[in-house]
């Protein structure tokens, strides 16, 4: 990049671009390089994709008694034969 051939937008746009695959996984980045990105935006759609395709079916990334991130366990509560107002302590 030559930064007299370049407006300030175009030289931003290379940083956050670069800042954006530093922080990818190496394999991500790696896939979204080969790929020829030209934008911020395709190179986030690239990544978007690959992670899409290699991702494991939900059975697989369940684990036994825990339920994973955005998953709901049912609450369940004790049951109370009375319900305890704290009168007596006033």
């Amino acid at each position: 990049m030559r930064p007299q051939s370049c407006t300030k937008e175009q030289i931003g746009k290379v940083i956050i671009l670069e800042q954006y695959l530093r922080v990818l996984h190496p394999d991500i980045r790696t896939w979204v390089k080969e790929h020829n990105h030209q934008t911020g935006e395709e190179a986030a759609d690239l990544a978007e994709r690959y992670t899409a395709a290699h991702r494991e079916p939900l059975e697989k990334r369940m684990t036994i008694g825990k339920p994973m991130f955005g998953e709901s366990k049912p609450c369940s509560f004790p049951v109370m034969d009375s319900v305890d107002t704290g009168a007596d302590l006033l």
